[in-house]
């Protein structure tokens, strides 16, 4: 009769099998961010299992970063995923704290902060165009509102309707170049680093785009 496998070596083995990053993905947003993730890993037929997608974690990022920690460390406590990649994903806008989220996120290992300036639409802009005109509160429109609009407007121009992403991910390399030539020249508003996530993942499952 074969002797049963300590509990750890069987851990271990299946950490060697494993093919792909564990990768969890904590969203401020209840709509547009999650939808965003599961269109692309659909459109690029990811197994969800490898990429977890949390949304509607408060509005201020400490609750996002909270929720991710918690999410975390009770997943790797009941030994059911232990995540290669934590993302917490969250806007600037008018945060009170936003400058603390980021920073206790950049002393946590395997965490990254995913920040947009003022919102995540910024990062649909990008696949349509590259500007550096900042975005400021207008009359009655917030910043984040104005930057929504425009997002809005463009989808609605160029896919079928606002709710198609397809158009997003046919100029997903736009994206990721116009992304990174703004980030280069220091241009923080508009801003967003959305292409990290978008890049691990592709990266992570040998898709070329």
């Amino acid at each position: 009769m074969s002797k049963r496998q300590p509990k750890n070596s069987l851990s271990r083995k299946s950490k060697l099998l494993r093919q792909y990053k564990n990768i969890l993905i904590v969203c401020e947003g209840e709509v547009t961010e999650p939808n965003y993730f599961k269109s692309l890993i659909h459109k690029y037929k990811i197994n969800a299992a490898n990429v977890q997608i949390i949304g509607k974690c408060g509005s201020a990022p400490m609750s996002v970063y909270s929720t991710a920690v918690e999410l975390y460390r009770v997943s790797k406590l009941k030994g059911e995923v232990e995540y290669d990649k934590v993302y917490c994903v969250f806007d600037k806008d008018q945060h009170h704290t936003y400058e603390a989220a980021v920073e206790s996120i950049r002393q946590k290992k395997n965490f990254e902060a995913i920040l947009s300036d003022p919102c995540f639409e910024v990062w649909y802009l990008l696949h349509f165009m590259q500007s550096s005109k900042p975005f400021h509160k207008k009359g009655s429109k917030t910043a984040s509102q104005q930057v929504k609009s425009e997002a809005t407007k463009l989808l609605k121009k160029h896919a079928k309707n606002e709710n198609d992403l397809s158009i997003l991910h046919k100029n997903l390399a736009t994206a990721i170049s116009n992304a990174k030539q703004m980030e280069s020249r220091g241009i923080t508003n508009p801003y967003t680093n959305v292409y990290m996530i978008v890049e691990e993942i592709l990266e992570d499952h040998k898709i070329a785009i």
